[in-house]
């Protein structure tokens, strides 16, 4: 279940990537889903990649209110300045 979601997302970043919208990241921050961020995020995303406004998904995130989805990008930032993840 949660590749065929993942697969669904890579598609909701393809599009969003043509469009100069972002990533998936972007997409499910901007959004809420704090659980497909964080599988974006296991399965590698780029959590500093910027849309075509200069806003990285924990921007979109917090401009979008999903204190759930900022948690875990911010979270995901700390460790890899880290080295943790």
């Amino acid at each position: 279940m949660r590749y065929r979601i993942y697969l669904e997302w890579w598609y909701v970043s393809k599009k969003h990537r043509e469009e100069g919208l972002g990533s998936a990241l972007h997409a499910a921050a901007s959004q809420g889903h704090s659980e497909i961020v964080s599988l974006l995020i296991e399965k590698g995303a780029n959590i500093y990649l910027e849309d075509s406004l200069g806003r990285t998904a924990l921007r979109r995130a917090v401009l979008g209110m999903h204190p759930y989805a900022a948690a875990v990008l911010s979270k995901a930032m700390v460790y890899r300045r880290l080295g943790s993840v």
